[in-house]
């Protein structure tokens, strides 16, 4: 798994590159380590679960993630040992390329890596560092997903609780009934809201359809523990 993961930092042009005596190619952290035919063989048989162990598609306990769930966790797990999530968090999520054929795969036209497989993810806001993940295996059913956005930033944050960390994200997660369930377990979030969300305050409504008359002018609008604000540059803020 780490002459992998360091196989994706160092691009060589072809596999077999990374073990030719070529000094311009040849990288002895990997080929000094290990032969090019043993990693192969690895490299073919890696497994992590019995499938035996696997419930089978379309039956109760399937998981689309049943083959590498157990090393999922212990990466899960062990992200979140080796380092403490500072006080700045932020939530988005991140796109795998993949152009192979999956159910797994996504396709968002507007992102920078259209076709792939999507992950969930909880990052320090300042270094980047991943201290939790989740990956996205698709809606349940035909039915619409309602309360995703929400449902991932609450599964993300679970160990977080009573920390009194700020939590940021965009508005695909933001409303005011995630704002209000995060301050009630000791967590503050900070989002861009949609107009249209449940509990956009009204005051501030008008202000989104006309606009302001004049670029840095804000209008701001508390209720409770909560405050919105909503500015030209800006456009609408929960905190």
């Amino acid at each position: 798994m780490g002459f992998m993961i360091l196989m994706g930092i160092v691009r060589l042009p072809r596999f077999d590159d990374y073990w030719r005596k070529d000094a311009i190619y040849h990288y002895n952290p990997v080929a000094g380590r290990i032969t090019r035919d043993r990693f192969r063989e690895l490299k073919k048989y890696l497994h992590f679960a019995n499938n035996s162990d696997l419930a089978a598609p379309q039956t109760p306990g399937y998981d689309k993630l049943g083959k590498i769930r157990p090393i999922i966790t212990m990466l899960g797990d062990q992200f979140a040992a080796v380092c403490t999530a500072a006080k700045d968090i932020s939530i988005d999520e991140a796109m795998i390329p993949f152009k192979g054929r999956s159910s797994l795969k996504q396709y968002l036209p507007l992102k920078p890596i259209k076709r792939g497989i999507k992950i969930w993810m909880r990052a320090d806001a300042n270094t980047g560092y991943v201290s939790a993940f989740s990956v996205y295996t698709g809606k349940k059913g035909d039915s619409v997903e309602k309360g995703l956005g929400s449902s991932v930033v609450k599964s993300l944050c679970e160990k977080l609780h009573n920390t009194h960390r700020h939590i940021y994200f965009d508005n695909f997660f933001s409303s005011v009934d995630l704002a209000l369930d995060l301050l009630r377990v000791g967590l503050y979030s900070c989002g861009t809201l949609r107009s249209n969300r449940k509990g956009f305050p009204k005051q501030l409504k008008q202000f989104v359809k006309k606009g302001l008359p004049e670029r840095g002018q804000s209008k701001t609008y508390q209720c409770g523990n909560l405050a919105s604000a909503f500015g030209r540059t800006s456009g609408p803020l929960l905190l």
